[in-house]
């Protein structure tokens, strides 16, 4: 399966907004299947956005992993939270080719640091 970065922002995005009594769940995405869903949640687990966790029930086959964010996913998340920074990283990326997190967050710390420029003169 290919990775979607922009699932993985998504999920990051419900993760934040998720009830923080209620934080070992998975999201469902509009407009993705489970398999990608829980793919994407493995690998933000890889990259430390997510810990995991066990619900609703361990004896229940059918048992989903759940997760709650991490420091290191807040940070990601906050990073590309605006949507016109996120195209701007995403378009750069596809130019260099390298659609990697660690390229991401080096694109999207460069693209803060020219705003923080821009407002400190």
């Amino acid at each position: 399966m290919k990775r979607d970065m922009d699932l993985i922002r998504k999920l990051l995005l419900e993760y934040e907004a998720a009830d923080p009594s209620d934080e070992w769940y998975v999201p469902d995405i509009k407009g993705y299947d489970e398999k990608a869903v829980d793919y994407h949640i493995k690998l933000m687990l890889d990259a430390g956005f997510l810990e995991k966790g066990f619900g609703p029930s361990l004896f229940d086959p059918n048992q989903r992993l759940c997760c709650r964010l991490r420091w290191e996913g807040h940070d990601f998340l906050e990073a590309s939270r605006d949507d016109e920074r996120w195209a701007k990283a995403k378009e750069t990326a596809g130019k260099v080719g390298v659609f990697t997190i660690e390229i991401l967050k080096q694109i999207l710390a460069q693209l803060i640091q020219t705003q923080l420029k821009q407002v400190m003169g």
